[in-house]
């Protein structure tokens, strides 16, 4: 979706309408303002015409510099939304910790009778587990992400390198979060695992973190498929 600056301009106007005259700056900005009267104040005593038209200039330059912030601001937040935008790794990293621990907080199943909702993690891991299987919730663990992640790299960089047959190996679950909205986990079996693991591999000596999940990823495979040899290439 594009906005043209014009339109954005209306989105300003209609924010600033809708603060009803409440303040909406903020406690470092209305300082700076005190500090210019203060000093106009003091280098024009006997002279309030020249103070009042100092402050009409400074506010009338602070409007034009809000929209103007405002403009860009918006334009830069539909950038990131669009992933059109390199963000420092850190703030990205950031941002992908919270998203983990928000999502994690709500993601859940269709539990059975009587289990509570805190109970919901112990539940998938043993039915997925009793099945001979591994989830994409647990892959998110092991590497310290999501399942929301995890699945998005099943269906978008893995799903498309492969036949239909060979996609059919990762089963697609619906679930259902606390908020009674559908959420998708696959359970992969070891030749799904063995998929993603290879898919992982150039990553892996990249960035630590991935090296990490990537070695326990191996020993849950060997856990969970005991009689099935797990071997990958050096």
């Amino acid at each position: 979706m594009n906005f043209d600056e014009d339109r954005i301009k209306e989105m300003y106007k209609a924010y600033v309408e809708g603060t009803d005259g409440r303040p909406r700056h903020s406690a470092a900005a209305k300082r700076e303002v005190s500090l210019f009267v203060a000093y106009c104040s003091g280098a024009f005593g006997d002279n309030i015409t020249i103070q009042n038209k100092l402050y009409d200039r400074m506010m009338s330059c602070a409007v034009e510099f809000e929209e103007n912030g405002f403009i860009n601001g918006f334009r830069y937040a539909m950038a990131i939304l669009q992933w059109n935008v390199n963000l420092p790794v850190a703030l990205l990293d950031s941002i992908e910790k919270d998203a983990a621990a928000h999502q994690e907080a709500y993601e859940g199943v269709n539990l059975p009778e009587g289990v509570k909702p805190k109970e919901r993690d112990s539940v998938v891991h043993a039915k997925d587990l009793e099945g001979k299987c591994i989830t994409s919730k647990q892959i998110g663990e092991l590497f310290d992400s999501t399942n929301a992640k995890v699945v998005r790299r099943i269906e978008n960089k893995i799903f498309p390198s492969l036949d239909k047959e060979s996609q059919k190996l990762f089963e697609c679950v619906k679930m259902y979060n606390l908020q009674n909205k559908p959420i998708k986990i696959y359970k992969l079996n070891r030749e799904a695992c063995m998929i993603y693991l290879k898919h992982m591999e150039p990553k892996k000596n990249q960035y630590i973190s991935i090296a990490g999940g990537y070695a326990k990823m191996q020993e849950l495979v060997e856990r969970t498929f005991p009689t099935e040899k797990t071997v990958l290439s050096a």
